[in-house]
């Protein structure tokens, strides 16, 4: 069975008199923008699936849908590549480990692990959802710019307020609760368009991790030197109003990734009393095809990730959701609120001045 398997296989032999340790380097992952890049494995010519108008083909087609395990949901980062992993090493359990064939003469088998399972997934935010959205406004501060006491002179007054600046701290902070990562491939970012009392703003987030990141930006506002008439037999007092807007909801969002590809690297060895010979060789498919042979148990092991399997077209969608809450301070104003004090404990608001 084994021989059959291997003329199909690349197969690459080395031949030693001692076992020698053998070091294998992992291929650099490169990012660009929200899309990770695994570095691609050579790929075998057999069983290839065209991907080139995969996307309309399964959009039309009821996959087979593996759910999410529901202890996934646990706040914490899901590593997408890692569980694909587990699809090449299971096959490699069932299919390969132990199995013997005969080389130069010489019965080889294959050791019970493999050498290395590598999945190669082009995956992306593909949407995201603002779940809710809320916010209210605060006062900070009151200070005092100018008072005028004209309650004994028959005629109009008027009140000339000092100039008042203050610098202020606008703030949005972001933090991903239930996320997802391609392995050692970097950050993931998505933004999300907010929209807070005519106020627009992004709020960014990284799927990768769930440390909360705050950026801010620091105002400075001013309300200018006011003349505020004051009629005879009142008493005013001018005061700046420094108010923020706070904001807070959450989101959900989902990554997806087409077809992946694994690539399996697995030695065959003749152990002798005076050397070892063994042989190196390569499985590298779809993989769907790996997934194909699994035991349902095994398909079912995919935590925290959906593997759509579309049997029509051998076709894969790889599916992971997330979720994240922000937060911040936004919208600042600063208003000089002009008020009748001459009842001291019922003052009435005269005039408002916003700047």
């Amino acid at each position: 069975m084994w021989q059959k398997k291997i003329e199909k296989e690349k197969i690459s032999m080395k031949k030693r008199n001692y076992l020698v340790q053998k070091t294998l380097t992992i291929a650099a992952i490169a990012s660009i923008g929200t899309t990770f890049a695994l570095a691609s494995p050579s790929l075998a010519s057999a069983n290839h699936i065209s991907t080139s108008q995969e996307q309309g083909v399964l959009a039309e087609n009821t996959p087979t849908s593996i759910s999410i395990n529901e202890q996934a949901n646990a706040v914490g980062i899901k590593d997408v590549q890692s569980e694909l992993n587990k699809i090449g090493k299971y096959y490699y359990t069932n299919e390969i480990a132990g199995t013997k064939y005969y080389s130069k003469g010489l019965p080889l088998i294959f050791n019970p692990a493999p050498d290395s399972v590598e999945t190669e997934l082009n995956f992306s935010i593909t949407s995201n959802t603002l779940n809710n959205l809320n916010y209210d406004s605060t006062t900070i501060n009151y200070v005092t710019v100018g008072q005028l006491d004209n309650t004994k002179t028959p005629l109009e007054q008027i009140l000339t307020t000092i100039s008042y600046s203050e610098s202020v701290q606008e703030t949005t902070s972001t933090a991903t609760q239930n996320g997802f990562k391609v392995g050692g491939s970097g950050d993931l970012f998505f933004k999300v368009p907010l929209l807070v009392e005519g106020l627009k703003l992004n709020a960014e987030f990284n799927s990768s991790t769930t440390n909360t990141t705050t950026k801010s930006v620091t105002r400075t506002l001013t309300a200018p030197s006011q003349n505020i008439r004051v009629p005879s037999g009142k008493k005013y007092k001018a005061v700046a109003v420094l108010k923020q807007l706070n904001f807070w909801g959450d989101v959900s969002f989902t990554g997806e990734g087409v077809n992946p590809m694994t690539t399996i690297k697995g030695t065959a060895v003749y152990r002798a009393p005076n050397g070892h010979y063994w042989e190196n060789h390569t499985w590298s498919k779809y993989t769907a095809q790996f997934w194909y042979e699994l035991t349902n148990a095994q398909k079912n092991d995919l935590n925290g990730i959906e593997f759509n399997y579309f049997p029509s077209t051998g076709g894969v969608i790889v599916k992971a959701q997330g979720t994240g809450k922000f937060e911040g301070v936004m919208g600042s104003t600063l208003e000089v609120d002009i008020l009748d004090v001459t009842n001291p404990a019922n003052p009435i608001l005269v005039e408002s001045r916003p700047f």
